[in-house]
């Protein structure tokens, strides 16, 4: 197991990739701290299915990663229980859809909070533990809109896109205390669309011919989140299975 031992917390636990995630890292050996807003429902049938199948708990704690009080609590009682942090995935986020006028302040600002503040909020809270450890994975979940854009997507384009510099960024800034900060940027992943919407953009927008699933998605967590990526850092790895680089011509 690539992370016994390691101790995590997986923001936005309760959604898709998040719940892939927790089950990975659980999977590796990890100890994990997951964390839900509303979707509580979500959140506990995960631990459920964990206990089930692994013999192992995981964590859950509310969080608003608006809030510094809550991500302090979520923090402290991490290290509380398991005396370190080793890995953070900021995979919390919002989804604020639509043409640029009829966006509206409020979600404009909701999709900023989330997205990007709260993994300012969330990793500034955890970087003195890592840098006392001298080690950690800060692991940052984008978006391939980020980096091509896409009709009626532009605040979470924005955002996503202030996450990969923000990536790049703390990844200089703590490269001298053995802390690796990484973005991974999923192009399509299946989650609530129904079924022939998936296979249309999996014949029309991508070359592997599928869209993705969270499991790639938490795959590559796990790697950036374990010493096989100890030389990586500052990165953004795109996973979209060539979405990005395809040109139709006819």
């Amino acid at each position: 197991m690539k992370l016994l031992g390691k101790v995590a917390i997986v923001t936005g636990g309760s959604g898709h990739i998040g719940r892939a995630a927790v089950e990975e890292l659980v999977k590796e050996g990890a100890d994990v701290v997951s964390t839900f807003l509303t979707d509580k429902i979500n959140a506990d049938l995960l631990s459920q299915q964990i206990k089930s199948k692994y013999n192992k708990s995981v964590k859950l704690m509310r969080c608003d990663v608006r809030k510094l009080e809550d991500i302090k609590k979520v923090v402290e009682a991490t290290i509380n229980e398991f005396k370190k942090i080793d890995i953070l995935v900021n995979n919390a986020g919002s989804g604020v859809k639509g043409p640029v006028e009829t966006i509206t302040e409020e979600g404009w600002d909701m999709q900023f909070d989330v997205d990007l503040k709260g993994s300012f909020l969330f990793s500034k809270s955890v970087i003195p533990t890592m840098k006392k450890q001298h080690y950690g994975k800060i692991i940052n979940i984008s978006s391939i809109v980020a980096i091509t854009g896409t009709i009626g997507h532009t605040a979470h384009a924005a955002a996503k896109a202030g996450l990969i510099a923000f990536t790049r960024n703390l990844a200089m800034e703590m490269a001298q205390y053995n802390i690796n900060v990484n973005c991974i940027a999923p192009g399509i992943i299946e989650a609530n669309y129904p079924k022939k919407i998936y296979q249309k953009w999996a014949e029309n927008l991508i070359p592997l011919k599928r869209v993705g699933k969270p499991e790639d998605v938490a795959k590559l967590v796990v790697f950036l989140a374990s010493s096989d990526s100890d030389f990586i850092t500052g990165q953004t790895l795109i996973i979209d299975g060539g979405h990005s680089v395809f040109t139709r011509y006819s």
